[in-house]
């Protein structure tokens, strides 16, 4: 992908938070290429070394850096309208890293109040609820093993070994490998935050997830854009426009499946 000729604008923001929401709306408007969490590629080398998400600048090599960027060229442009569009919720934990490898970029930080970030996650690990898959019109257990597996084609020969036991355990039902208790971007510290009772868990979790996301809001500040989850659903279309003008596409008439939006 060529910073000159193609425009990046990549989603920063927690699990729950209303990134796959937001992803939608652009991948609906048909004004841009979108790619909807290619983790396995921001983690090239780097995850079957740490098994964590959390990368540095550092850890963005010279043959990390043209990996990924040749892997998303070859994704960007089909639709010829000049914009990329990728979130990854992962992401979060190494804003600097992506910054590194796309310094062109541009971020919109979505946020959303941590006690509704856990209070989601808790019930989509206890309760199995995944309002995504109502979102999208999937079945959860469906999309879910789904995923599993693509990531599993996706990752790079060099990273496959490191994914043979998520990609088992989806093919298998949870029958050959038992499921992990963690879920979600994995911070350097997700082996001790999984040892914890779930709702420690994930309020750690959270917060670790938090304190990154603000301070890569801070530090980037000048090329992003932010955007509360509340205004999305409580007044789609002024934030709509917003995101439009940030963006330099349009995002078309207001989706009529976001939440609450048939009340404005």
């Amino acid at each position: 992908m060529s910073a000159n000729r193609e425009k990046m604008i990549i989603i920063i923001g927690l699990p729950r938070s209303g990134t796959t929401m937001l992803g939608k709306i652009f991948s609906e408007s048909g004004q841009c290429d979108y790619l909807e969490e290619p983790n396995v590629i921001w983690r090239y080398s780097n995850f079957r070394r740490y098994r964590h998400d959390e990368f540095s600048q550092e850890d963005a090599r010279p043959e990390i850096v043209s990996f990924i960027r040749k892997w998303f060229r070859k994704r960007a442009g089909t639709k010829g309208v000049g914009v990329l569009v990728e979130k990854t919720p992962a992401n979060v934990l190494r804003v600097d890293f992506v910054h590194k490898v796309f310094p062109d970029a541009r971020f919109i930080f979505l946020q959303r109040p941590a006690s509704d970030v856990k209070k989601s996650i808790i019930r989509l690990v206890s309760q199995k609820e995944d309002r995504n898959a109502e979102l999208l019109d999937d079945k959860r257990i469906l999309r879910s093993s789904r995923m599993r597996i693509q990531r599993f084609v996706d990752a790079p020969n060099f990273d496959k070994l490191a994914y043979v036991p998520m990609a088992l355990n989806a093919f298998s039902g949870g029958l050959l490998f038992q499921a992990e208790k963690f879920w979600g971007p994995r911070p350097k510290s997700w082996k001790e935050m999984s040892a914890l009772p779930l709702e420690e868990m994930v309020s750690r979790h959270v917060e670790a997830m938090s304190a990154s996301f603000g301070n890569a809001l801070e530090t980037h500040r000048s090329r992003s854009l932010k955007v509360d989850y509340s205004d999305i659903v409580g007044n789609p279309q002024a934030t709509l426009r917003d995101i439009e003008e940030f963006a330099g596409i349009s995002l078309g008439s207001l989706p009529t499946w976001i939440p609450n939006s048939s009340k404005q």
